[in-house]
């Protein structure tokens, strides 16, 4: 018995044994299929790179699992990814709300201050130079929802009652609490001249100043002469602001020809594709039929039917897709032949960011294509300080990929999962040792059998 005991034993062994070794095993970059340099220049903890298009299209998973940052020992560092984007300038109309403004005589006692109030009660107090202008005064407020911040570019003026070639100068403040006031713009030209059939319109003041509700929230528009003020009707805050824009990444596909009135187009991996681009090169128009499949081995499914055409300076729109894996589209002609038109077909996705520690030294090399990869991106919240998540990635210096280079190779988009390699030698030596305890059984029975036999 002492030796089948230890034959169990040792099989248990053998099947742990192999378990142990993998999850001991660190990566290197010859476990992925290619690789760049990165040229990272101005000395930084954090860098970004925005990624190269072969690693969206020779990385083994659609989600980029399979990408990684080593350091110049070998060793894999810290990395993030996340959607690139580009800022993008957004101009917006905001009406003010316009309140005449006149002086209060009981209060206005003293040489240093004057006192203000608007038909409805507001009051307001002025100091300093901007008591010192005698014309008419309005009060221009924010409207009451706005709590985002904005620049303010230009003040956008309406009025009535000019006379012929009104010429006037203004003074524009600003306040959160109507009683300290700031500078705008000073002594600002504004006029509305005629002659003939010509009209010369300047209704605008102009500066730049970046407007926090609720920080600031009133304006102050001040004639410095009573002889040229006219009666303002309404007012605009020309606001520049910036937006987000998510940039996305074209993946052209390639041609394959099924028939004369069928071709496929494919990507070497399913892509997240979010809009699809079909451009005719010469000027044709066709119907068409369109199919997509998820990846290789899935069934075709429909997508739409379109004309897709370019002349006379048009061409056919983008279609919208919902970001799911797409590996190949089918395009058939309806009722007719592509014959020998040529049809550009690409899709785009969301391009990536990828944002990087420095740790240990450079040269860093970027890293992709293993299908054995598990994912090691980290949340942007573990490597971005809450102020840079605030102000953007845009703030980190770039860094640049350089030209491709061989790892491991093309088998690497065909390795094991080290998981899955372990789960299926732990399976064959399970099944070993099961295998090898039934024959022990069996013996240790048929040695009893043949003792029980003699002594009978």
């Amino acid at each position: 018995m002492k030796i089948v005991n230890n034959l169990l034993l040792w099989a248990l062994l053998a099947v742990a044994l192999p378990g142990w070794a993998q999850d001991e095993r660190q990566e290197t970059p010859q476990d992925y299929a290619w690789g760049a340099a990165i040229n990272a220049q101005t000395p930084s903890p954090l860098y970004q790179l925005s990624l190269p298009e072969n690693v969206y299209t020779e990385s083994a998973w659609s989600d980029l699992r399979d990408v990684r940052v080593f350091n110049q020992k070998g060793e894999t560092v810290p990395f993030t990814l996340i959607p690139d984007v580009q800022k993008n300038q957004q101009v917006e109309s905001l009406a003010l709300r316009v309140f005449p403004v006149a002086a209060m005589p009981e209060k206005n006692t003293g040489a240093d201050t004057l006192w203000l109030r608007s038909q409805n009660g507001i009051e307001i107090r002025l100091e300093g130079d901007v008591k010192e202008a005698t014309g008419a005064r309005y009060l221009l407020a924010l409207p009451d929802g706005r709590k985002d911040e904005f620049t303010l570019s230009q003040l956008k003026l309406a009025w009535r009652d000019a006379p012929a070639n009104w010429q006037g100068r203004v003074d524009v403040f600003y306040s959160s609490d109507l009683k300290s006031w700031l500078p705008f713009a000073g002594d600002m030209p504004l006029m509305d001249l005629t002659t003939g059939g010509d009209r010369l319109l300047l209704d605008s003041v102009e500066n730049t100043m970046t407007i926090m509700p609720p920080d600031i929230r009133y304006l102050l528009v001040v004639f410095r002469d009573a002889a040229h003020s006219v009666t303002l009707t309404g007012a605009t805050a020309i606001a520049k602001g910036h937006v987000d824009d998510v940039k996305n990444i074209p993946l052209a596909a390639t041609e394959r020809a099924v028939s004369s009135s069928v071709r496929e187009y494919h990507w070497p991996q399913p892509q997240p594709l979010v809009t699809l681009n079909l451009e005719m090169q010469n000027g044709q128009a066709l119907p068409v039929q369109i199919d997509y499949r998820r990846d290789a081995q899935a069934e075709w499914q429909p997508l739409t039917k379109k004309v897709i055409y370019q002349f006379n300076g048009s061409a056919s729109g983008a279609i919208a897709l919902d970001g799911g894996g797409v590996q190949a589209i089918r395009v058939t002609a309806i009722n007719g032949q592509l014959g020998d038109a040529q049809i550009a077909v690409s899709g785009e996705r969301v391009s990536q960011m990828l944002v990087f520690n420095a740790q240990g030294n450079g040269p860093f090399l970027l890293a992709w294509g293993n299908k054995a990869a598990r994912t090691q991106a980290l949340e942007e919240t573990m490597l971005l300080p809450p102020e840079l998540r605030q102000s953007g990635a845009g703030t980190l210096p770039y860094a640049d990929a350089q030209e491709k280079i061989t790892l491991g190779g093309e088998a690497r988009l065909t390795a094991v999962d080290p998981v899955e390699q372990r789960s299926q030698w732990q399976t064959m030596l399970l099944w070993a040792a099961l295998v090898l305890g039934v024959l022990v059984f069996i013996w240790i029975a048929l040695k009893i059998w043949r003792e029980v036999r003699g002594q009978a």
